[in-house]
């Protein structure tokens, strides 16, 4: 699984690799910065997710120039205090998802399982305990 992360707060960032890391020890994650460098199709090839932050000047213009050629599924961090709007619209543009920061590793996890349906594709085994240590983990606050 590649997974795009795009983000310009090194928190946030870590906290995200972090849990693709812990869950998806095999994954290709890459991480690009502002995103101002990605927005060709070549570029996105093999990518089956892109979590970006919602708090970059531009975000809606890249998610926007994404969806001109590519259905990618979108996780969209947010702030808890930003607009609701970027949020909502970001959802009716195709199948993405949204997680609030602070970021909890737990619900990112969740959230990417769910919208690229990976758990599927896991080992069964129990994460209950490894997630009683990481769920109330926050990062940028």
């Amino acid at each position: 699984m590649k997974i795009l992360v795009v983000t310009d707060d090194a928190e946030a960032a870590a906290t995200i690799i972090m849990s693709i890391r812990f869950r998806w020890p095999n994954s290709n994650e890459v991480l690009l910065g502002d995103g101002s460098g990605f927005l060709t199709k070549e570029q996105l090839i093999d990518v089956s997710l892109i979590i970006i932050d919602g708090a970059m000047q531009n975000t809606m213009a890249a998610i926007m120039e994404i969806r001109r050629f590519s259905e990618i599924p979108i996780i969209f961090v947010s702030e808890p205090l930003g607009t609701q709007i970027d949020t909502a619209h970001v959802l009716s543009m195709g199948k993405s998802d949204y997680v609030f920061k602070p970021i909890i590793m737990a619900d990112l996890v969740f959230a990417i399982e769910t919208i690229t349906d990976q758990s599927k594709e896991l080992p069964n085994h129990d994460l209950s305990r490894a997630f009683g240590i990481w769920a109330n983990k926050k990062v940028g606050t």
